[in-house]
């Protein structure tokens, strides 16, 4: 049984190869059938043999060094009070011949022991791939699967290896899988027989309205092409971004209504992918352009005349207050930035209540405002630099929702 196990796991083909589960079947038959008890700690008993003195005799003649000839009735003659009895040789011979059996029996027990702590190694390091586990791979729905990033080298170790979600794909879903890469990174797509779609953006921020539409509109039409199709997204973790396609997508289905219970469901098989405010808000666009009366972005310019932020976030030394300064981004191009030297910009205090700031600036398209609170330090003063510190990511798209407001919340 053993032997034919081997033989199966050694097969060219992975396909062919038992799962690890029917491994640990075998195994435990195996055990079962011998009556090992797997889990108990390996023992190896050292059989205890009494010597053969005639071999040892022989063998330590063989091995005995050169002595010098003496004659012994020269002996004799010369000293005539020397007993000529065989007693003396014999007890010479007797602590040699103790002495290789106690080499003997040790190097035995040497080697018995490493071939024990090598055993005990190997089991480890079964137990270790055992316990590592499968793939980082989640079915959302029957035709849709998050994974985390497919990496090679060092990266593999704590991440999926790129030859075992090729081979994974290939044995369940061969011929009719897409991936959507929303990383920002890239691989060889040739392990995946060319199907990667290169969707990615920042992790953390939200897509662009256009590109996150996108996806959703290619993901329906693949899997409308054949009920076998599957598509399988992932980033760099599997959660936020994956979360924000996925219940983008889920609501572009119509299965829900609303982003939160997408999330909830992609909560539910997988994790928490810890979504930001603005991916949030991004999946609750594409709820309104898929309703039954589609509110769709309109394309006038907006004015943004001031950002208020309450209450004041605590990020001085103090964590009393802090110094914001803002950059608007449309699209990649940042449009206006409110940078100053350190002095000129105004500290705000928890006991004002609200730091606003002015912008008078015209946006169209996705908008991104960034909040940094300005740093001073010593060689920021000599060099006329300021540090910043990231306070909040705001992204927001102008919509059917704000074209009458004058002013427009945004929560966490």
């Amino acid at each position: 049984m053993l032997f034919s196990l081997i033989v199966g796991m050694l097969q060219v083909d992975p396909s062919g190869r038992p799962t690890i589960n029917d491994v640990i079947d075998r195994l435990q038959e195996i055990a079962a059938a011998r009556d090992i008890e797997l889990k108990s700690s390996l023992q190896i008993k050292v059989p205890e043999q009494e010597p053969n003195l005639e071999s040892m005799n022989h063998v330590q003649s063989r091995r005995s060094p050169p002595s010098v000839y003496r004659d012994p009735e020269y002996e004799a003659d010369s000293n005539p009070y020397q007993s000529h009895s065989m007693s003396q040789p014999q007890q010479q011979s007797v602590p040699t011949l103790g002495g290789m059996f106690n080499s003997l029996k040790g190097s035995a027990v040497g080697l018995f022991k490493n071939v024990k702590d090598a055993s005990s190694r190997v089991m480890e390091t079964v137990s270790a791939t055992m316990n590592k586990g499968d793939l980082d791979f989640s079915y959302i729905t029957s035709r849709l699967g998050v994974m985390s990033y497919p990496a090679e080298g060092v990266e593999s170790a704590v991440k999926n290896h790129i030859d075992d979600v090729r081979a994974f794909l290939d044995c369940r879903h061969q011929n009719s899988f897409a991936v959507y890469n929303l990383s920002g990174r890239s691989y060889r797509a040739s392990k995946f027989q060319n199907r990667v779609s290169e969707c990615g953006w920042p992790s953390g921020r939200a897509p662009s309205l256009a590109n996150l539409f996108s996806i959703c509109k290619n993901m329906h039409l693949w899997l409308r092409q054949n009920p076998k199709n599957i598509c399988v997204v992932h980033c760099t973790d599997g959660k936020s971004n994956s979360a924000t396609a996925v219940g983008a997508f889920l609501c572009f289905c119509r299965l829900f209504d609303n982003g939160s219970s997408a999330i909830q469901m992609f909560t539910a098989r997988r994790t928490n992918p810890g979504i930001s405010a603005s991916q949030k808000r991004y999946i609750e666009y594409i709820c309104d352009m898929v309703a039954e009366i589609p509110l769709l972005p309109h394309n006038r310019a907006l004015m943004l005349i001031k950002i208020a932020m309450a209450p004041v976030p605590c990020f001085n030394k103090m964590k009393n207050g802090c110094r914001p300064f803002l950059e608007v981004y449309v699209g990649c191009n940042r449009v206006l930035s409110t940078s100053q030297e350190y002095e000129r910009m105004r500290g705000f205090t928890i006991q004002e209540g609200v730091a606003s700031i002015s912008l008078n600036t015209l946006v169209t398209g996705d908008t991104t405002i960034v909040a940094y609170h300005a740093r001073s330090t010593f060689g920021g003063k000599v060099q006329g630099k300021v540090t910043e510190v990231c306070v909040c990511v705001c992204v927001c798209v102008r919509g059917e929702r704000e074209r009458e407001r004058e002013r427009v919340i945004l929560g966490k």
